[in-house]
């Protein structure tokens, strides 16, 4: 009986393609930290040391920070009071719990970011963005992962309501009420007209440090 050569992979014996034969070598997977062996036999039945090599360790994904906008209240709707007086709220972007700041890159709206050490130490970054602005952030880490992009958009601002206007009955000429200008009560009429984005079902009218309730129709 004519004996051959034979390759074993991983124990068991391999047969060789032409195309395999031709380019003197063979191709097989192997899974992170799998190990992959080879020996040969030849024809007279000597056999080889024993080829091992071992894969590294696979990092195939980097988890996503998280971005958290400042309250509205209950309305949906920065007003004056809510928004910074450059006319921003703040957005935080919180680290996650397997971010490594020495070997991690946070990139934040498209630009990598430059932790310092208090944010490394809070795990989280602030940030400012105008109303109806949107941030982005996401992590690339030491092994050229890249985490889905997280992004947030604020609520959109409304930071100015007109004022109502005051306007007292005439005193006549002489900047002085008199008997027939006061009515019966000893009080003259102020007439406060409101403004024309004044909304009844919404907005509030304070008179004299009291809140007016309006009633329409």
């Amino acid at each position: 009986m004519r004996r051959t050569t034979r390759l074993t992979i991983n124990g068991e014996e391999y047969s060789l393609s032409a195309d395999e034969i031709a380019a003197g070598s063979v191709t097989v997977e192997v899974a992170p930290e799998g190990t992959v062996t080879a020996q040969i036999t030849d024809a007279a039945g000597n056999t080889s040391t024993q080829a091992s090599e071992t894969a590294a360790a696979a990092d195939t994904e980097v988890k996503a920070p998280t971005i958290t906008l400042e309250s509205t209240g209950d309305d949906d709707i920065y007003n004056n009071a809510e928004v910074g007086e450059d006319g921003t709220v703040t957005a935080t972007i919180s680290l996650p719990d397997d971010f490594d700041a020495a070997n991690d890159t946070l990139t934040i709206n498209g630009e990598e970011y430059s932790l310092s050490a208090d944010e490394i130490a809070a795990g989280s970054v602030t940030v400012e963005v105008a109303p109806e602005g949107t941030v982005t952030a996401q992590i690339t880490d030491a092994a050229g992962n890249t985490s889905t992009q997280a992004s947030e958009t604020a609520a959109a601002a409304d930071t100015e309501v007109k004022a109502p206007t005051i306007t007292l009955e005439s005193s006549g000429d002489d900047d002085i009420y008199n008997n027939a200008e006061v009515g019966e009560d000893g009080t003259v009429t102020a007439t406060i007209s409101l403004p024309d984005d004044f909304d009844a079902a919404n907005d509030t009218l304070t008179i004299n440090g009291e809140r007016i309730q309006l009633v329409c129709g």
